[in-house]
């Protein structure tokens, strides 16, 4: 078995993963006094989705949770080498929605949920939270800090994605808000951006048939032209090729023609 420490908050909590052959675990040890309420036996009798599966061992002074993350990766470790999608940001906050409603229903305190990007795991696109019961720290808080983590690694290649994650991190600096509220004004917005960038193409696309017209009709008038200077031309042409053939017969022969002009004998 492997022990790999991750974090240690304050003296009376700490994290480990164990690495063991049959899949992994992360243990949360807890040294203050802890007397096992009403949320244990809530969580064991109803395994909620998008919650690790909790599992409580008592020894002494010490209570260890302990959650079974089998081959699931953390946020953490899924953005070190590469960006945040919009699609995924949103994803994942529809999912972190939809388990804040889910504790509620079952007389849960959100704030016990772990937000910390290292305690945040991912099954394929599927989030799955840790809940801690001893760790009580407002959700509020802890999600803005989480924006902080996104503000680094979203894709900046993405405008969408920027301007979610930072409008996210920008009203979640206050001490009250409402992320539904937030993602509704984001749409909101961003239903804007899309008409004024679907304009844009029009008008761009109006633009740019235009110029092929004009071009168009510049390139025929130009053809138009060159028929013209191409006749003229032909006239030195068919003297010159008379010249290198020696058939020139009297002096009358040598006659020159051009458009709009009669023919002239050279005396």
């Amino acid at each position: 078995m492997i022990q790999k420490k991750k974090e240690v908050e304050g003296n009376a909590l700490s994290s480990v993963v164990q690495h063991e052959v049959i899949g992994s675990r992360m243990i949360v040890e807890y040294t203050d006094y802890y007397e096992e309420d009403y949320q244990l036996a809530m969580l064991r009798q109803n395994q909620l989705s998008n919650l690790l599966e909790i599992e409580l061992d008592g020894i002494g002074t010490i209570t260890r949770f302990s959650y079974n993350i089998g081959n699931m990766v953390s946020m953490q470790t899924k953005y070190e080498n590469r960006k945040i999608g919009r699609e995924e940001l949103q994803q994942f906050l529809r999912q972190f929605l939809s388990t804040i409603e889910l504790l509620r229903q079952y007389m849960l305190n959100p704030d016990c949920l772990w937000l910390a990007p290292e305690y945040i795991f991912f099954r394929d696109e599927q989030c799955q939270f840790c809940y801690l019961p001893v760790r009580c720290v407002s959700l509020s808080e802890q999600f803005h800090q989480l924006t902080e983590f996104w503000v680094r690694q979203i894709d900046y290649g993405d405008t969408e994605c920027i301007c979610l994650a930072h409008k996210l991190n920008r009203e979640t600096m206050e001490q009250q808000y409402d992320i539904h509220a937030i993602l509704q004004q984001y749409e909101s917005e961003a239903s804007v951006r899309r008409e004024l960038k679907k304009r844009d193409k029009e008008r761009d696309d109006f633009i740019m048939k235009e110029e092929i017209e004009i071009k168009r009709e510049e390139a025929f008038s130009d053809v138009e032209a060159v028929r013209e200077l191409g006749g003229f031309q032909n006239s030195f042409q068919r003297v010159r090729s008379r010249m290198k053939k020696k058939r020139w017969g009297s002096w009358q022969d040598l006659i020159l023609e051009s458009d709009g002009q009669e023919a002239k004998t050279i005396i």
